[in-house]
């Protein structure tokens, strides 16, 4: 790009002003220590073109003042994308540890849900099951309870009681017989 520059009439043509694309990909994506390297280099290299421009004839000495501007812009602009992409790094580990501890909580609860001797089955509000713990199938006959399975499936009674637990929250629900000599089972809403 230096070159280019110096090719195509100096400082005035403007095509320095493209070095700010790469030392804001430098202070994107270096650590801060490196991106400001290139920061100075592209800084030295405007003043050096400029320099040996000048020494030429080819470009008058009151563009000495532009060359040190541009170099002022290619450090404030390193500086802004250096920030930014810290703000970026920090934030993105956050959300990492955010899922991680999520995805820990979610296993914990399942757990939990699966080693506990009540029987639980978490619906949806149209009736399907979300979760279900092995002493819920084990009290419905070991009855494999799947994800997306509706609970009129599995026993329409329960899910008669849930449909009217739904509409009335007060309501104390008797106990369910079951066939084939399975226990009954106590109904509890939440």
């Amino acid at each position: 790009i230096i070159l280019m520059m110096h090719f195509s009439g100096g400082l005035s043509s403007g095509i320095g002003m493209l070095l700010i694309i790469n030392i804001v990909a430098s202070g994107t994506f270096l650590n801060s220590r490196d991106s400001f390297l290139f920061a100075a280099m592209a800084s030295i290299a405007v003043l050096t073109e400029h320099t040996i421009a000048h020494l030429n004839n080819i470009s008058p000495t009151s563009l000495y003042s532009a060359a040190g501007i541009l170099g002022i812009v290619f450090f404030a602009s390193n500086m802004l994308a250096a920030i930014l992409a810290k703000r970026a790094r920090a934030s993105e580990a956050l959300a990492s540890q955010r899922t991680a501890d999520l995805i820990s909580l979610e296993n914990l609860n399942e757990n939990i849900i699966q080693n506990m001797r009540t029987g639980i089955i978490v619906v949806s509000a149209s009736g399907e099951i979300l979760v279900a713990n092995h002493s819920a199938e084990t009290l419905l006959g070991e009855q494999p309870l799947k994800h997306a399975q509706n609970i009129e499936e599995i026993s329409v009674d329960l899910a008669i009681r849930f449909h009217e637990w739904s509409e009335q929250p007060n309501m104390h629900h008797k106990p369910i017989p079951q066939p084939h000599g399975l226990p009954d089972i106590q109904p509890g809403f939440r």
